[in-house]
């Protein structure tokens, strides 16, 4: 039991850390006027040679329709409104997750 605790905490603190790197791009695509692009022609302008790995990984590492269903629409969407959500998504995912109970409550006791 006390595995998927650590478990469950390590991948709460790598969402965690992802929400805190969208929140920083977030914070460089407003300084630098790229929050009203959408995403994938931003991350395209910044690192193309990065976004079309990130493609060719998951395609063929992965599966095929994790690309077509889940990616492009978030690359799809303007700065403004897909980076935010995001970031609440992964602090959400993160914090739930970093807060996994050990064990189950015992109530002994407690009905003097």
């Amino acid at each position: 039991m006390n595995f998927l605790r650590q478990f469950a905490r390590f991948w709460g603190g790598f969402f965690f850390l992802l929400a805190i790197f969208f929140m920083l791009v977030t914070l460089i695509f407003l300084f630098t006027g790229r929050i009203a692009q959408p995403i994938g022609l931003s991350w395209y302008q910044s690192a193309p040679f990065s976004l079309n790995q990130t493609q060719v990984i998951t395609q063929r590492y992965f599966f095929p329709a994790i690309w077509d269903y889940m990616f492009v629409p978030i690359l799809k969407m303007s700065g403004w409104k897909g980076l935010p959500a995001l970031t609440i998504l992964c602090f959400v995912i993160g914090t739930v997750l970093r807060n996994v109970p050990s064990r189950k409550k015992s109530f002994r006791g407690s009905f003097k």
